[in-house]
Order: structure tokens, then sequence, then C-alpha cells
């Protein structure tokens, strides 16, 4: 993600720089100086952007655990009662799965 912002500011700022002053060797500096000011223009809005994103995932997180705390025990006690309510087993072993997953990419 850094790397496409980087390449698409640095592509911004090219493309500022006026076409009869790209062939020298001073089109580096330009370029570089069109992309400090075209990123102090959107960093605030990029700032916002990824706080947003961390407090939706904050968000997701804080209910996903409980949840899926509360499904272990229920899928724990059916089990434990030899109850037929496979629904709850499977739930709990795709959740498991699912987890192992993550934690092994």
């Amino acid at each position: 993600l850094g790397t496409t912002l980087l390449l698409d500011t640095l592509l911004l700022a090219l493309l500022r720089v006026p076409s009869e002053e790209r062939g020298s060797w001073r089109v580096v500096l330009r370029v570089m100086y069109a992309a400090c000011k075209l990123t102090s223009d959107f960093l605030p809005f990029a700032a916002i952007f990824f706080l947003w994103s961390a407090a939706i995932v904050m968000i997701a997180a804080a209910s996903l655990v409980p949840c899926t705390f509360l499904l272990m025990t229920e899928a724990v006690r059916n089990v434990r009662h030899r109850r037929r309510r496979h629904g709850s087993l499977q739930l709990a072993l795709l959740a498991a799965r699912a987890a192992a997953r993550v934690a092994a990419a």
C-alpha cells in the first residue's frame, strides 16, 4: 500500500512538471519538490482515512472476540451434554480453522 501511494505521488508530481522541463537533470529535483508538496496536501486526508480504518478494525475485533468465545463455549457444552446440535460445532470448527490459518500466515 505504501509503495503504491509513493509511486502514485511521484507520477502525479511528474505530471505537474511542465513537459519542456522534463528533458533535463533538474526534473528530478522538480519532481521531488512537487511530490513533497503533494504529500503535504493530502497527508491530513490520508491520516483520517487510516484512523477510520483502524477504528473499524478495532470495532470488528472487539465484537468478534466475545462472539467467538460464546460460540466455543456453546460448542463445548453441546459436546459435553451429547446434544445433536451440529451447527454450532461446525461453526466452532470453522472459526478454529480460520484462526489457525491467520496465525500461520
